[in-house]
């Protein structure tokens, strides 16, 4: 009878092994169904040809031109001004780490470090020499909240999508994961993974302005996307996935939420995608799971 048993298991496996190799599969795998396009815009095909100019806040005649800016110093100092996202007073407490490097995925080796004070200021000093010379700081920033029992804080990376060549001074609004979930996941239909990663960008002009009109692309959206994802822009003061650009009037805001974690997605900007399609910028950043990624786009193409 064992025999038996033994014998009827060793088919099955037999034919379920066959089974796989004729759909082209091992039998751990699960048959690839995700392709460019299903989870977020992938580029298009537009050429970015036309005016690079239109309404307000519509300027990128910068794109194509842009100066090879260097350092004046080897050091830069960046100071970034903490608040919370839903009352906007200043958040004591919150560990700023400079991490110089994106191929330094756990920050393990950071330039500075500061704790944000009552004025929820931190003030930290990078360097901008690289073995290119003095082209910037090119890292990123890794924000972690203060202790917060009850409903812990998101833990942030900030990132710029051109180097700091001068001291500069961002904003930066946090949000406790209670008050993520009902602005962000409820409102736009997301589920709560934390498993998962999320992603808010604010694009802005060739004059710096916040800029309408763009939609955000993800090409290797296969390998950070799924049916769980969803895309967002503020429309209406708030997250929306009703819209598929940034707004008039409206804080230029967008991003993906539920992104599987991974050391390489790839981001682009597209200006008016259904008409001129003008790609004005492209990134590739950090995605960790319960972590909020934050970058405002400059123009760097």
């Amino acid at each position: 009878m064992i025999t038996l048993r033994k014998s009827i298991l060793a088919s099955t496996l037999l034919l379920l092994t066959a089974c796989a190799n004729v759909l082209g599969i091992e039998d751990t795998e699960v048959a690839a169904s995700c392709k460019a396009g299903d989870y977020a815009y992938d580029g298009g095909n537009g050429q970015g040809e036309g005016p690079r100019s239109e309404g307000t806040n519509e300027n990128f005649v910068c794109i194509g031109a842009l100066p090879s800016e260097l350092a004046e110093s080897e050091t830069v100092e960046i100071t970034l001004n903490v608040a919370v996202l839903v009352t906007n007073e200043a958040l004591a407490g919150v560990t700023v780490k400079a991490c110089p490097s994106r191929s330094d995925f756990g920050c393990d080796t950071p330039q500075d470090e500061v704790v944000t004070g009552a004025d929820g200021v931190a003030k930290l000093t990078v360097n901008t020499r690289t073995n290119r010379g003095l082209t910037g700081y090119q890292g990123y920033l890794q924000i972690t909240g203060p202790d917060n029992p009850d409903d812990p804080w998101l833990d942030y990376l900030q990132y710029f999508s051109r180097p700091v060549i001068k001291d500069r001074s961002f904003p930066l609004s946090m949000l406790s994961k209670g008050h993520f979930k009902t602005v962000f996941l409820d409102t736009v239909g997301a589920e709560q993974r934390d498993d998962r990663g999320w992603l808010a960008v604010e694009s802005v002009d060739c004059a710096d302005k916040t800029a309408p009109n763009i939609r955000l692309a993800i090409p290797n959206q296969c390998d950070y996307l799924d049916g769980a994802s969803r895309e967002f822009y503020f429309f209406g003061g708030g997250p929306s996935g009703e819209v598929s650009t940034t707004q008039p009037g409206e804080i230029a805001l967008g991003g993906f939420l539920n992104i599987k974690p991974g050391n390489a997605l790839e981001v682009r900007a597209y200006w008016r995608p259904e008409a001129q399609n003008l790609l004005t910028v492209v990134d590739r950043l950090i995605i960790r799971p319960n972590t909020l990624t934050t970058l405002r786009f400059e123009p760097n193409q």
